[in-house]
Order: C-alpha cells, then structure tokens, then sequence
C-alpha cells in the first residue's frame, strides 16, 4: 500500500506541472491538472494538453489573460473554477495565428485591447448579446477575418478595433454603434433589421 502511496505522489507531481508553448512561441511551466486530459498509454500515463487559460479574479468575476495552446477551435468557457468568465482581457489571444473560430459565450462583457490582434487564421465572429465594449486595436490585423456580427449592446468600439482587417464586412444593426463605427472606418456594413 506504501508503495501506491509512493507511485501516486510521484504521478501527481509529473503530471500536474507541465512546459507548453503559448501563441507567442514562450514556453511555460504551468499547472494543468484542471485543464488537459489523461490518457492511459500502455501501462504509462500522458497528459494531452489542449488549452489552457491564465485569468484573475475580481470582485467574483473572471477576467482571462492569457490563452496558451494551438487549437484551431477556441469555446471560452462561461465559468472558471464556479466564476462567471466576464471580460477578455488585453493581449489574451493575440498573434494566435493557428485559431480560425472563437466562440464567445454570453457572459462575457468586454473585448479588451488588442485580445485578438494579429490572429491571422480567425475567420469569423459572433460577438454574443451582452459586450458592450471593444476594446483599441482588439482585432487589429486579423487579415483572414471576412464577418464579424456585432450586436446593439455594443455601446464602445474603440479607435482601431478593427485595423487592417482587409477583407472584413461588419455584421449588425442599422443606428447601431457597430453600423456608426463600419461607416466611420470605410468597412462595409450588413444590416441585420
């Protein structure tokens, strides 16, 4: 039984802590356990990590900070440990080039600066009901995003949201901030009324 012990103990300390590489390309050591998978290979256990998000807390709520992964497909989750993933933080997912779609979840309500920046592979977006803002630079040079629905909760589109986004049409609502901000940036519009 001591020897179990012993072997689990060990399995834990291997597994919990782990170097990854963030879309940036720096790798990092951090603690996956609430994050990955375990696969039982041949009598060898192996965590098969897919993503993994750094976050603070405040007043109850979650802000994510960092996004270190390569998926494709991105869902960000609508809570973290039993918190409510309120707001995308500056810098989260940016020169994330491999990530092609993003799905946002209700909760959340603000994009902040620059959080998808340079995500060159994002093709399209739905911004969900209850954001209102967006942050400076948020999808600055996301050269593969063609659509992006916008919804009238959005109140804030700050400078440059959208920067060099060269094949971009802006989904939305007609006196919408998302119709003011496409026609005040020469983006072509689509109204959704």
């Amino acid at each position: 039984m001591k020897g179990i012990q012993i072997i689990t103990t060990v399995l834990s300390v291997l597994i919990t802590t782990c170097s990854i590489t963030s879309c940036a390309g720096l790798k990092q050591s951090i603690d996956v356990e609430k994050d990955s998978k375990y696969i039982e290979n041949d009598g060898k256990t192996t965590v098969d990590i897919m993503y993994y998000y750094k976050y603070q807390e405040t007043n109850g709520e979650i802000t994510i900070t960092q996004y270190i992964g390569e998926d494709k497909i991105i869902k960000i989750p609508v809570h973290i440990n039993g918190k409510q993933v309120r707001n995308i933080g500056s810098y989260t997912f940016s020169a994330c080039s491999d990530i092609e779609s993003v799905s946002i979840p209700i909760t959340i309500i603000s994009i902040g600066e620059s959080s998808f920046a340079y995500c060159t592979g994002l093709k399209d977006i739905t911004i969900p009901h209850g954001v209102v803002s967006v942050g400076q630079y948020a999808f600055h040079e996301c050269t593969g995003l063609t659509n992006i629905t916008i919804p009238k909760s959005v109140t804030s589109i700050e400078n440059d949201a959208f920067k060099s986004c060269t094949s971009l049409t802006i989904s939305g609502y007609k006196n919408s901030c998302a119709e003011k901000y496409a026609s005040e940036n020469n983006i072509p519009f689509k109204a959704l009324d």
